[in-house]
């Protein structure tokens, strides 16, 4: 198996492979323990060492799905994986330890273990749906302690189920921890209005517009008039600009197009551009974009 593993690993350097042995015929295997013995494959659940058993406790104001939502996944493993039963009353009393440790009462289990069972022989009966079995409209809603269930009740009556969720999560409490870009690190649609009259420059970069910025200015410095018709403008009438305003921040380059044509259409009367961009006057007229600009 090494020769193997290091064959592998000779192919691509930022791939590496790893390989696991079992141990006294044992082997872990996602969430589950794969036993050898005698020939046969026996299975159990697997925990890791650091493994707690602390999940969301009793007094917790969470909603009663959410609460047993893990009691849920961990009943529905024990009764569908195929286990003997001397793993399987030992899985059962490891999930009724984790109730008890997080405050829930082992009933609670015991009335899982049923519902769980209930449903594996009714898939093991038939694969028929009811005829009278109707699609389950949901519809989300926040959960407030003591009003929530009542109408969780109320809207059930209309075949409705309320998904209830919390607001106060981690993202809302400690908010977006990367630093905020400016204007001027964006790419996009910009525009670049005339300080001394009412001419413009509609353009598009794929770069951030600071860096466009910049190149026009060089072609003023420089009175590249043939490079920029920004420099052309202002060298030409003695006029000056001061800043550039991005007007949509676009990151699928496949629409930056779109957009230009957008704008320019808008501008078209004060433009100073030579040309019109990839899109001509006449498809924007055809598909009224300029009356429509609500594009996502």
């Amino acid at each position: 198996m090494g020769v193997f593993i290091q064959h592998l690993n000779s192919f691509y350097p930022s791939i590496k492979f790893t390989y696991e042995q079992e141990i006294e015929g044992k082997l872990p295997f996602l969430d589950l323990l794969v036993k050898r013995t005698e020939g046969e494959l026996n299975f159990e659940i697997y925990r890791k060492n650091t493994h707690t058993f602390r999940y969301i406790p009793n007094t917790s104001n969470h909603t009663w799905q959410h609460k047993l939502s893990a009691f849920n996944s961990m009943v529905y493993r024990l009764i569908n994986i195929p286990m003997n039963k001397i793993d399987y009353d030992k899985e059962l009393v490891v999930i009724k330890e984790i109730a008890k440790f997080n405050g829930y009462n082992e009933n609670i289990i015991l009335k899982l273990v049923r519902k769980q069972k209930w449903k594996k022989e009714r898939r093991a009966a038939s694969t028929l749906s009811s005829e009278g079995e109707q699609k389950v409209i949901r519809s989300p809603i926040l959960f407030y302690p003591g009003i929530s269930n009542g109408l969780t009740k109320i809207f059930k009556n209309f075949g409705i189920t309320l998904v209830t969720s919390k607001s106060n999560n981690l993202r809302d409490l400690l908010g977006n921890p990367k630093d905020k870009v400016d204007e001027g690190g964006k790419s996009g649609i910009y525009k670049i209005q005339c300080e001394s009259c009412n001419k413009c420059y509609v353009g598009q970069t794929k770069r951030n517009i600071g860096v466009r910025f910049k190149e026009h200015l060089r072609n003023i410095k420089n009175q590249e008039v043939e490079k920029s018709p920004v420099a052309e403008h202002l060298l030409t009438h003695n006029h000056s600009i001061k800043t550039i305003k991005l007007i949509k921040n676009v990151n699928n380059y496949k629409e930056l197009n779109i957009r230009e044509a957008i704008e320019m259409f808008k501008n078209k009367n004060n433009l100073i551009n030579w040309d019109l961009g990839p899109l001509k006057n006449s498809l924007l007229n055809l598909c009224k974009l300029a009356k429509c600009d609500n594009i996502t």
